[in-house]
C-alpha cells in the first residue's frame, strides 16, 4: 500500500458560509477494483453573525428544514447555530414530529430515542449564539420552554448547561423535573437563568463571547410519538422559544 501527498497549486477559499462537497478520486492502469477509488467529504462553514439583543433575541426553530438527525451533526439544515450529539446509535433529534407539537409556529426540537433500549441514552442539542457585542457588564438572562413527553424516572443528564465560549467548561444551570406527571405533555417555562451571574460564579470565571452556548440534554429509554400525552408511555423532551435578554434596568427582590 503506497501513499502520496498532493499539494494543489491553486487553493480554494472555504471562508464563505455554506456547505461544500469535495470529491477526490484516483486512476491507475490495471486497477480492476474501482469501488474504493473515490472519496467524498462534506465541509460546512457555519454562519455565526453577531446577535443584537433589543432587548432580546428568540430562537423559535422556525428556519430549519423538517429533518431527523441520528448521527453527530454540526449545523442543522437551515439553522447553523444548532448541533446534535448522542452517546449511542439510538439517539435522535427532530425539528418536526407532528403538527401541534411546537409551542409556537410549526418547528421545535425534540430529543428522544429511535426505539426502546434497555439502557439510558443521552442526546444533546447545542445552540451557539454570537454575543460578541456583550460582556460581563451586561445583565443577560436565558429563558426557554420545554415539554416532558413522559419521563418519570431519575435521569441525571436531562438538564441544561451553558458556557461562555465553545472552549469553556460546561456550567449546569437547570435540571428537568421527571417525577411530576402534571408536567407530562405540556410546555413549561424554565425559571429565568442569570447568564451573567452563572458564568461569573464558574471556576474559573467565564463571560459571554462570539460562541456562547446552551446545551440541552435528554436521557431516556424510548421515543416521543404523540402530540396527545399518554401517561408515561413515551420519553423525550421538546424545546422551543429559547430567549436571551439584555436587561438594561433590572430590579429584583431577594427573600
Amino acid at each position: 500500500l503506497d501513499t502520496n501527498t498532493y499539494t494543489f497549486a491553486a487553493t480554494y477559499d472555504f471562508s464563505a458560509p455554506g456547505t461544500y462537497t469535495i470529491k477526490v478520486w484516483v486512476d491507475h492502469v490495471g486497477d480492476n477494483h474501482r469501488a474504493n477509488d473515490t472519496m467524498v467529504r462534506v465541509i460546512k462553514q457555519l454562519a455565526n453573525d453577531p446577535i443584537t439583543l433589543s432587548p432580546s433575541f428568540t430562537e423559535g426553530f422556525e428556519t430549519p428544514a423538517a429533518a431527523t438527525y441520528t448521527a453527530p451533526t454540526l449545523g442543522f439544515i437551515g439553522l447553523d447555530r444548532a448541533d446534535f450529539n448522542a452517546d449511542s446509535s439510538t439517539g435522535r433529534a427532530r425539528t418536526f414530529v407532528n403538527t401541534g407539537l411546537a409551542r409556537t409556529g410549526n418547528r421545535a426540537v425534540t430529543l428522544d430515542q429511535i426505539k426502546y433500549s434497555d439502557s439510558l441514552t443521552t442526546d444533546t442539542l447545542i445552540t451557539t449564539f454570537n454575543l460578541s457585542s456583550y460582556n460581563s457588564s451586561h445583565q443577560l438572562w436565558l429563558d426557554f420552554y420545554y415539554r416532558n413527553h413522559g419521563e418519570d424516572f431519575p435521569a441525571p443528564n436531562s438538564q441544561v448547561w451553558i458556557r461562555g465560549s465553545d472552549l469553556g467548561a460546561w456550567v449546569p444551570v437547570f435540571t428537568f423535573a421527571t417525577n411530576d406527571p402534571s408536567h407530562f405533555g405540556v410546555y413549561r417555562a424554565a425559571p429565568p437563568i442569570n447568564i451573567t451571574q452563572e458564568l461569573a460564579n464558574a471556576v474559573p470565571p467565564q463571560t459571554v463571547s462570539s460562541s456562547f452556548q446552551v446545551k440541552f440534554g435528554q436521557q431516556g429509554y424510548t421515543s416521543a410519538n404523540s402530540v396527545i400525552n399518554n401517561a408515561n408511555f413515551d420519553d423525550g423532551f421538546t424545546f422551543d422559544d429559547i430567549k436571551i435578554t439584555n436587561a438594561a434596568n433590572d430590579v429584583g427582590i431577594m427573600a
